[in-house]
């Protein structure tokens, strides 16, 4: 169990890293090569989310969480596979974004609506993905603290996800309508009613 342990870390470690790098490195080629924002909204940042999950991780003792903490091995596994796998979609997803990602909901100059790749599996695909990834963080955790992570992660998901589909429907109202009926907000459908026909603005 002890081996697993440490397997569990490193992966931790390693997909929450790739993740944290790939945004980094995301975000100084848009800082530099990015179209000009034309339209904004303000929607929550995510050091909301970070800061009190944080805090209630490390100043909650440890003996609070006892009775949502499960230690399974089954779980483990399970818990990073999903974690692997959501993390290799999230990433997947920002780099089919490319120059149209930015942490607000913003409309750029030329915008595209991105209806390709992992945004005909989900609407907010790289959503999906942290999701899966603190799902899987969690499971492979044996729960315990991170279910506040996961609960606020929602939260902030929610209102970012709302923020930014009323942003595209605003600037794609026919576009966005028809991809909307096509393709789930955030949970992939077991069986895709059918692929969307890329839309006429995309890249």
């Amino acid at each position: 169990m002890f081996v697993w342990f440490w397997i569990a870390q490193v992966t931790i470690w390693v997909c929450w890293g790739a993740f944290l790098t790939a945004w980094l490195v995301g975000a100084i080629y848009n800082w530099f090569r990015a179209p000009a924002a034309r339209q904004r909204r303000l929607v929550p940042s995510g050091w909301m989310v970070a800061v009190p999950a944080v805090l209630i991780v490390r100043l909650v003792p440890r003996w609070v969480w006892q009775p949502v903490t499960v230690h399974s091995p089954v779980l483990l596994v399970a818990g990073l596979l999903v974690l692997v796998i959501a993390t290799v979609f999230t990433i997947w997803a920002r780099v089919v974004l490319g120059r149209m990602w930015t942490v607000s909901a913003v409309i750029k100059d030329d915008h595209q609506l991105r209806t390709d790749g992992p945004y005909a599996i989900t609407r907010n695909p790289i959503y999906t993905g942290i999701l899966g990834m603190a799902l899987g963080t969690a499971a492979a955790s044996g729960f315990g603290p991170t279910l506040v992570v996961i609960a606020l992660a929602l939260a902030w998901i929610w209102l970012k996800i709302r923020a930014e589909e009323r942003l595209l429907a605003e600037t794609f109202p026919l576009d966005y309508e028809h991809y909307r009926q096509q393709v789930p907000r955030l949970i992939p459908r077991l069986i895709p009613v059918h692929r969307p026909a890329k839309m006429s603005g995309d890249a």
